[in-house]
C-alpha cells in the first residue's frame, strides 16, 4: 500500500527543468504564483520575462469534478491551483480541511477569467458554496493562512449540491420514523426498558436490576411517548435506519390529543396505532458522522456553575461549519414580556400564603430551593446575535403581583450583558417568532451539562450497501469501558458473507474523548488474531471532538467470501487524557447482550489481548453484564441489487430477552433455568464486567483545542437558507426526534450534501509540465525547427482515493481520449506504447504526443472502471512566430440560443509570417467557436471566446440568452432572473424615517441582494410583481445601479406605485443636462436579466454605444 502526497518538485525533477526551459524560451510563466525567492525556480527565471496571464506548471493540477483528494502545496511555492470543469449548471460545494490549525490553508474560487468568486480564510477549515454555477472552467486556489507556512497536507472536496430554494422542500425527513424504529412495539431495533409491557425493578440487595413483564401495560411515559436521549438518534443514522422521507410517517397524520383523552389513552394510541414500526425503508442518505460538542458546565449545581472555557466558540463554529446544532434547554421559569425571548436565571413566580392566610404570588429562586433545573426539552440552535439587547429579556409580571421590589421586571433581574442565541423550537410556526426564539447568553440552562450535537454532510445511500456489526441495535448513553490509559486498542472480528463480492471500504466507530488520534488496521484470513500489524494500517487521522465517525480506508479491500476479517482500532489521546470506550448498550440501564467468545478483544499495548466474551470481572461492584464495541465494517457488495441494503450482525438480539447481570445470577440461571418475575434469565459463560454510569454526558474528557477562527458578531442559518420549515410536534413527547432531524436537514442544505458515489476512485488528477493560462488552458508553444521544444509536454495522471489521500493502486487503469484538432498532434508513439488500447497505469509519467501544427487539443483521462471520473485538459498549440498585435470584433456579443455569429480578427505581423489563429471558448457548452471564428450559442450564460496567435491574445465576451429564461452573469446568484408572479415573495414593506423603503419576511430584512417581490402598491393599487434591489443597510435602491460584475441596471425612481422596480426593454432616461437618451435593458434572463445593453446590437436589431445609448449611423439619438 503506497500513499502519495503530490510533492511535485520531488515527483518529477525532469518536468521542472523542462517547464523552466519552456518558460524562458517562450516567455510563458507564472507571474503572481512565483516560487518563493529562495527557491531554484525563482533564481532561474526572471519575473520580468513572465507575463501574468500564465501560471506555473508546478503548482497547477487538473482534477475531475466531483472529486475528493489530499495534497500539499509544492515546496518553494506559496499556493496551489486546481482546475476543474462543470459541464452543466451546478450548485457547487467546496470544502478544504486540515488536521493542524497551525498549518492551515485558505481557499479561493476563481472563474475562467481569473476573477475571484469567493474566498474563505477560516482557521478550522474552509467551505465555499455557490448556487447555480454556470458551466465552464474554474480554479480553486489553496494558500497558507496568516502565520502558517502551509507545509502540511490538506483535504479537498469538490462536490455537487442543491441549495436552490426548491431544495428545501425536497429535504423533508420524517421525525416520527426515528421514534418508531427505536421505541415502536414491533421494531427489531427498539431499545428495551422503554416498553409499556415491562417495568424495571431491583433485587433486595440493590445490586441487580431486572425487567419484568407487567400484568397490564402502562403506556404513559413509555414507548414512543417516553422521550429520548443521546446518542439514540445518532445511532439511528449510523445504523442506516434513516433518514427517510416525511411521507413515510408524517406528524400531520397523527391526530392531536383531545381534551377528553387521558394521557394514558393518548399514549396508548400513539404506541399501538400512531407511531408504529412498519418495516425498513431504505434511508435517503447515509449520515455518517455525528459530532459531540463540549458541554457548557461540568455538572449542574445552584446556577452559579463555572462555564467550561471556549464552549460557546465551539458551538458557534459548528453552526457555521456543519449547520444547526441540537441541544437541551430547561423550558420553564419566569416568562419574558415577549414570548420569543427566553431567559432562565432561576427565578420564577409561585403562590404563597401570608401570615394573614392570604394567597399571593411572589418571586422565588428555584436554585436556592436546590432545584438544578435540569434539561427538559430539546431544541435546535441556528445562530446568534452578540448585539441582541438585554432589555428584551425583561420578565413579565403576572396578574396579582405588584410592580416594584416584589416583581421581576426591574433592571436588577435583566441579564448582565447583551447577546442571544437563536433557537428553533418544534411547536410550529405560530409559536415564538415564526417558530424561533432568542435565548439570552446569560441563560443558565441552554446547553447545560450535556453535549450538543452536530452532523456532517451526508453521502449517497449507495456508497456502501452492506454493514457488518456486532448487533442490530443502537446504544444508549452512559456505557463505557474506562481504560485508565491514554492508548488503547480494540478488535472486532467479522465473517464475510458467503457468496458475496464484498469490498471493505470504511469503518465506523465511536469515541468518547476529544483530541483523539486514531489508526485502523485490518487483518484478514490467517492474520486474524495476530494483533497489530503496521503493514496492515489502512487509515489514520485525528478527531477534535468526541462522536460517531465513519472513516474511509486508504485502499478498498476485497474480502474472500466466508473469510474472517478483523478491524483493530488504535486510539490515543493527545494530552494523556485517559480513554473511555463507548460500548453497545440496548437499555437505559444495561446492555442486555449475550456472551460470545472470539468476537471482541482489547489491549493496552497491542501484544496481550483480552476476550470480552469470556469471564466476569470480580468483584462485581454494580450491574455487570456483557458489552461489545460499536465498530462497524462498511462494504460494497457488487452482487447486490441496486438500492438493496444488508445489515449483518454477529449476535442476534431479541429486545424482549433480558439477561442476568451478576455472576451469581448467571450461575443460578444456568443451573436451574430459573425465570424471575416473568423475565427470562439466561446465563453467560463469562463476559467482561462493565460498570453502568448513570450520567447525561458522554463522559469526562479533556476539552477540545481552542477555536481560533474569527467569529462574526451575528450569524443566522435562516439567512443562508439552510433550514427547513418549522414543524409542530403537537401532543407527542418527540422533541428529541424533531431536533436531530432538523439538524440533519440543515447540514444537508448548508453543506450541499456532498453526495458522492464512492464505488470507485474518488477522482482523477492530471498534471502537466506545460504552463497554464488563466483561462484554465495549457499552452504549448513550440518551434518546428527546434526539436528541443517538441518534448516539453509531459503528463502525470493518477487515481485519487479518500480519505487517507491519493493512493497508487496496482490495478488502477486509466483510459486516454483525444479530441479537437487531433491533426495538429502526432500520437504514433503513444498508441505504440499502449498497443493501441490507449490504456495506461495510474501514476505513470510520459509524453503523450508531439505537435505538428497550431490548434487546440483536449486530453481526457478517466478511470477504466468508472468513466464518470474524468479529468480534462485543453491544450492550445501555438507555433512560434512574430505577432505584434491581435484584435477581435466585436469585443462583446449577445446571442439568442441557437444563433451564430462570425467574429472578425485582425492580426499585425511580419508580411512573410504564416499565422494560424487559434480560437477557444472558456465554456464551450455555453458558446462554442470553430477554427474560423464562428460562434454558436448553445446554453444560457456568459463565457469568453479567445483568439490566440504568436503569444498574443484577444477576447470576445459572449452572452447567450433564451426566450424561456436561464442563468445569467456566469450563473451568479446575485443577479435577477426571470420569474412569474407565483414565484414572488410576499412580506412586509415599510417606509423608514430616512425616506427609504425596506422589505422583510418573518422578521428577516432583505439586505445586499436582489429579490423578486410582490408590490401591493403597483398596478394602480391592484398589486404587481417585479425585481428590486436592496443595499447592505436594507434600503431599496432607485435609479442607476452598478453590480459587482460591471452590469448597469435602472430601477424606477418615480413614485408611481412601482418605485424601485427594475426596468426592462427600451427606456428613455434623462441626464443631468435634461437631455433624454434611449437605453435597452434585456427583458430575458441571461446576461443577466435587466442588464443594460452596450457596445453592440440589441436583439431587435438596434445599435447601442459603449455607454448603452441608442445610435443611428454613429450618431447618438436624444430628445430634449
Amino acid at each position: 500500500m503506497k500513499i502519495h502526497l503530490f510533492r511535485k518538485t520531488a515527483r518529477r525533477s525532469l518536468s521542472a527543468l523542462l517547464a523552466a526551459a519552456l518558460m524562458m524560451g517562450n516567455a510563458f510563466s507564472s507571474m503572481g504564483v512565483m516560487p518563493s525567492q529562495d527557491s531554484p525556480q525563482a533564481e532561474e527565471v526572471s519575473s520580468e520575462l513572465l507575463p501574468s496571464r500564465f501560471l506555473s506548471a508546478e503548482n497547477v493540477s487538473y482534477v475531475s469534478f466531483p472529486s475528493r483528494f489530499e495534497d500539499m502545496i509544492p515546496d518553494g511555492y506559496d499556493e496551489q491551483y486546481y482546475v476543474f470543469t462543470l459541464d452543466a449548471v451546478r450548485d457547487l460545494s467546496i470544502s478544504v480541511e486540515f488536521e493542524d490549525r497551525d498549518f492551515g490553508v485558505g481557499a479561493e474560487l476563481l472563474d475562467s477569467s481569473f476573477e475571484s468568486l469567493s474566498v474563505s480564510r477560516r482557521k478550522n477549515g474552509q467551505r465555499i458554496t455557490k448556487a447555480n454555477t454556470s458551466p465552464g472552467t474554474y480554479f480553486l486556489r489553496i494558500f497558507p493562512l496568516s502565520g502558517s507556512d502551509g507545509s502540511q497536507p490538506f483535504q479537498v472536496s469538490l462536490q455537487k449540491m442543491d441549495i436552490a430554494t426548491s431544495s428545501v422542500a425536497k429535504v423533508d425527513y420524517s421525525e416520527l420514523h426515528l421514534a418508531a424504529m427505536l421505541q415502536g412495539t414491533d421494531s427489531p431495533y427498539r431499545i428495551n426498558g422503554f416498553s409499556p409491557e415491562y417495568e424495571k425493578f431491583y433485587s433486595d440487595d440493590g445490586e441487580s436490576c431486572f425487567y419484568r413483564k407487567r400484568e397490564e401495560p402502562v403506556f404513559e411515559d413509555a414507548g414512543v411517548n417516553s422521550g429520548g436521549f443521546y446518542p439514540m438518534p445518532q445511532h439511528y443514522y449510523s445504523s442506516w435506519l434513516g433518514p427517510v422521507a416525511d411521507r413515510v410517517l408524517p406528524i400531520s397524520d397523527i391526530p392531536a390529543k383531545k381534551d377528553s383523552d387521558s394521557d394514558e389513552d393518548y399514549a396508548r394510541f400513539l404506541q399501538e396505532k400512531g407511531i408504529t414500526y412498519t418495516g425498513d425503508p431504505t434511508p435517503l442518505v447515509h449520515v455518517q458522522n455525528a459530532i459531540a460538542l463540549p458541554p457548557r458546565f461540568a455538572e449542574l449545581e445552584d446556577g452559579n456553575e463555572e462555564e467550561l472555557p471556549g464552549w460557546d466558540s465551539h458551538l458557534k463554529n459548528a453552526i457555521m461549519t456543519y449547520g444547526a446544532v441540537t441541544s437541551g434547554i430547561y423550558w420553564g421559569g419566569a416568562s419574558c414580556e415577549k414570548e420569543e425571548n427566553i431567559y432562565v436565571s432561576g427565578w420564577d413566580y409561585a403562590w404563597a400564603t401570608t401570615s394573614e392566610g392570604k394567597k399571593v404570588i411572589i418571586p422565588v429562586n428555584l436554585f436556592e430551593d436546590s432545584d438544578p433545573l435540569s434539561v427538559n426539552h430539546e431544541i435546535v440552535i441556528v445562530g446568534w446575535d452578540d448585539a441582541y439587547p438585554r432589555e428584551n429579556f425583561r420578565y413579565a409580571v403576572p396578574k396579582g403581583v405588584a410592580t416594584g421590589s416584589d416583581a421581576l421586571d426591574s433592571d436588577e433581574f435583566l441579564p448582565e450583558r447583551d447577546g442571544a442565541w437563536i433557537i428553533r423550537n418544534s411547536w410550529g410556526e405560530d409559536s415564538g417568532d415564526g417558530g424561533y426564539y432568542y435565548v439570552s447568553y446569560c441563560d443558565r440552562r441552554l446547553v447545560s451539562n450535556d453535549n450538543s450535537w452536530a452532523y456532517s454532510a451526508a453521502e449517497t445511500n449507495d456508497n456502501y450497501n452492506k454493514m457488518y456489526t456486532t448487533a442490530l441495535l443502537p446504544y444508549a448513553s452512559g456505557e463505557y469501558l474506562n481504560t485508565g490509559s491514554d492508548v488503547f486498542l480494540t478488535s472486532t472480528v467479522f465473517t464475510a458473507e458467503k457468496g458475496a463480492a464484498d469490498v471493505l471500504k470504511a469503518v465506523s466507530f465511536d469515541i468518547a474523548n476529544n483530541n483523539i488520534h486514531y489508526q485502523i488496521c485490518v487483518n484478514r484470513g490467517d492474520e486474524v488474531g495476530e494483533g497489530w500489524k503496521e503493514e496492515n494500517i489502512y487509515a489514520s487521522g485525528s478527531k477534535q471532538y468526541a462522536g460517531i465517525y465513519t472513516v474511509r480506508l486508504n485502499k478498498p479491500l476485497l474480502l474472500t467470501p466466508g473469510e474472517e476479517f478483523e478491524v483493530i482500532l488504535r486510539l490515543e489521546t493527545e494530552d494523556g487524557d485517559p480513554l473511555s470506550i463507548p460500548m453497545l448498550r440496548n437499555s437505559d440501564t444495561y446492555s442486555n447482550l449475550p456472551s460470545k467468545e472470539g468476537l471482541a478483544f482489547y489491549s493496552d499495548d497491542g501484544d496481550e489481548w483480552e476476550d470480552l466474551g469470556s469471564g466476569f470481572m470480580e468483584p462485581a461492584e454494580a450491574n455487570n453484564h456483557y458489552g461489545y464495541f460499536t465498530t462497524k465494517a462498511l462494504c460494497y457488495d457488487a452482487k447486490m441489487k441496486d438500492g438493496a441494503v444488508k445489515r449483518i450482525p454477529s449476535i442476534e438480539v431479541d429486545p424482549d430477552d433480558y439477561y442476568a447481570l451478576t455472576s451469581s445470577n448467571a450461575y443460578e440461571a444456568e443451573a436451574t433455568e430459573e425465570k424471575t418475575a416473568g423475565t427470562r434469565s439466561r446465563s453467560g459463560a463469562g463476559g467482561h464486567v462493565l460498570k453502568t454510569r448513570e450520567i447525561s454526558v458522554l463522559g469526562e474528557t479533556a476539552l477540545p483545542k481552542e477555536v481560533e477562527t474569527q467569529l462574526p458578531e451575528a450569524f443566522d442559518l435562516r439567512k443562508v437558507k439552510a433550514l427547513t420549515p418549522v414543524k409542530d410536534q403537537a401532543s407527542t413527547n418527540t422533541c428529541w426526534t424533531f431536533g436531530s432531524t432538523a439538524c440533519v436537514e440543515s447540514s444537508f442544505l448548508l453543506n450541499g450534501s456532498n453526495l458522492y458515489n464512492y464505488n470507485y476512485s474518488s477522482g482523477i488528477r492530471l498534471d502537466t509540465s506545460l504552463p497554464v493560462g488563466r483561462d484554465g488552458k495549457a499552452v504549448y508553444s513550440f518551434d518546428l525547427g527546434d526539436g528541443d521544444t517538441l518534448d516539453d509536454a509531459l503528463f502525470f495522471p493518477a487515481l485519487l482515493s479518500w480519505d487517507g489521500g491519493p493512493i497508487e493502486d496496482a490495478g488502477g487503469k486509466l483510459r486516454w481520449e483525444f479530441s479537437g484538432d487531433t491533426s495538429a498532434v502526432d500520437l504514433t508513439e503513444f498508441y505504440e506504447m499502449t498497443d493501441g488500447t490507449g490504456i495506461t497505469e495510474s501514476g505513470e509519467e510520459f509524453l503523450l504526443f508531439e505537435p505538428v501544427g497550431s490548434g487546440t487539443v483536449t486530453v481526457s483521462v478517466s478511470s477504466a472502471d468508472d468513466p464518470t471520473k474524468t479529468a480534462s485538459c485543453e491544450i492550445v498549440l501555438m507555433e512560434e512566430n512574430h505577432v505584434e498585435q491581435i484584435t477581435v470584433s466585436p469585443e462583446t456579443l449577445r446571442l439568442k440560443r441557437g444563433a451564430s455569429y462570425q467574429l472578425e480578427v485582425s492580426i499585425e505581423a511580419d508580411a512573410d509570417a504564416k499565422i494560424t489563429p487559434v480560437f477557444t471558448s472558456d465554456s464551450p457548452n455555453i458558446a462554442s467557436v470553430d477554427d474560423t471564428g464562428k460562434v454558436l450559442a448553445l446554453h444560457a450564460g456568459t463565457t469568453a471566446v479567445r483568439v490566440r496567435a504568436g503569444g498574443k491574445e484577444a477576447v470576445c465576451t459572449v452572452t447567450v440568452w433564451t426566450s424561456s429564461g436561464g442563468s445569467g452573469s456566469s450563473g451568479s446568484s446575485t443577479s435577477p432572473r426571470s420569474g412569474g408572479s407565483q414565484g414572488a415573495l410576499y412580506g412586509n414593506w415599510s417606509l423608514g424615517s430616512d425616506g427609504f423603503w425596506r422589505f422583510e419576511v418573518n422578521g428577516i430584512q432583505y439586505r445586499d441582494t436582489w429579490a423578486y417581490l410582490y408590490n401591493p402598491y403597483g398596478n394602480g393599487g391592484s398589486g404587481d410583481t417585479g425585481w428590486f434591489r436592496f443595499d447592505a443597510e436594507g434600503r431599496m435602491l432607485t435609479g442607476w445601479f452598478l453590480d459587482g460584475d460591471g452590469n448597469w441596471y435602472y430601477l424606477n425612481p418615480i413614485s408611481d406605485g412601482s418605485l424601485g422596480k427594475m426596468c426592462v426593454g427600451w427606456v428613455w432616461i434623462s441626464d443631468d443636462s435634461g437631455d433624454e437618451f434611449c437605453y435597452y435593458f434585456y427583458p430575458e434572463a441571461g446576461a443577466p436579466m435587466g442588464a443594460m445593453a452596450k457596445n453592440g446590437v440589441t436583439p431587435d436589431g438596434f445599435v447601442v454605444d459603449e455607454d448603452g445609448r441608442w445610435c443611428v449611423d454613429g450618431v447618438v439619438m436624444k430628445r430634449g
